[in-house]
């Protein structure tokens, strides 16, 4: 397989990174990037109307951001 052209952005910012999601019964059972599993952070718009210390984004709305290190099967995320 040859390597493919990059776009004259890509080539001065560098690649796109690649995800790869495996899914099996309507559920993501792995994440990859760029061959490798990620550390996953989740911003929870939901949680973050009442966590006592959210995060804010830059429009000012509050998320609590989770930080996941578990397989990505756990998290339960379906399609």
């Amino acid at each position: 397989m040859s390597p493919r052209t990059l776009s004259r952005l890509e080539r001065q910012i560098g690649p796109r990174p690649q995800i790869t999601l495996v899914i099996q019964d309507q559920t993501i059972c792995e994440i990859w990037v760029n061959g490798r599993a990620p550390l996953i952070t989740l911003y929870d718009y939901d949680w973050g109307k009442t966590d006592p210390d959210p995060a804010f984004d830059a429009e000012g709305i509050a998320f609590s951001q989770i930080n996941w290190r578990g397989p990505a099967w756990t998290l339960g995320l379906c399609l």
